[in-house]
């Protein structure tokens, strides 16, 4: 009963993060400010429920985005970090949502390996500094 608790609690939490993180930066912006989200979602062995999980929360992450806003999408794997795609939100635009979609459900990960996070953290600070000054986020999952 404990164990159960505690999962509900900690996906309750995960839930949550995205939804926080991208509200509270949306408070400070103005109309015309664009935000710039780079989400790393963790490819290594994370388990198969934390691995689904984490597809989900990167979806409504990506749907908290406003029209204009940028997203930039990096899987962290044993190997190597990809960035694997960089795109301006358009919600009119029904061909992006399916191709993003399409994308994270393309996502595999790696049984038995540790990704590299801090490389694959590194890469996508590296991208938003490339990005013009404004507001900037890092979501990992």
């Amino acid at each position: 009963m404990k164990k159960l608790f505690l999962e509900t609690l900690i996906i309750g939490m995960l839930v949550l993060v995205p939804s926080v993180v991208i509200a509270a930066d949306k408070v400070v912006t103005d109309a015309n400010e664009r935000l710039v989200a780079a989400i790393v979602i963790d490819c290594g062995d994370v388990g198969h429920t934390t691995w689904k999980q984490s597809l989900i929360l990167a979806r409504q992450a990506i749907s908290l985005l406003k029209a204009g806003d940028e997203l930039i999408l990096i899987t962290a794997g044993r190997d190597r970090n990809v960035i694997e795609t960089t795109c301006r939100i358009d919600p009119d635009n029904a061909g992006q949502r399916t191709r993003l979609n399409q994308k994270l459900m393309a996502l595999k990960y790696d049984w038995w390996c540790r990704a590299k996070i801090d490389e694959a953290l590194q890469l996508a600070y590296s991208e938003l500094n490339n990005r013009p000054s404004g507001h900037k986020c890092c979501i990992v999952l």
